[in-house]
């Protein structure tokens, strides 16, 4: 038996009421970690200028 079927069979020995509150408060504790995409580093927003951009732009804005 792999852990998730022991986890699901864990949860479902539980009452109804406790699994409730034991997948909201799991839900929650999701919905608080950063995103993948919130983890990498992003450049800052510039207005657009026309202008080409250049290594040098890029690296200055790292």
């Amino acid at each position: 038996m792999d852990s998730i079927s022991e986890i699901e069979a864990a949860v479902d020995a539980l009452p109804e009421t406790q699994q409730q509150e034991l997948l909201r408060h799991l839900a929650e504790r999701l919905e608080k970690r950063p995103q993948p995409c919130d983890l990498k580093r992003s450049l800052p927003l510039v207005p657009l200028t026309g202008n080409s951009i250049t290594q040098q732009d890029i690296d200055d804005a790292l």
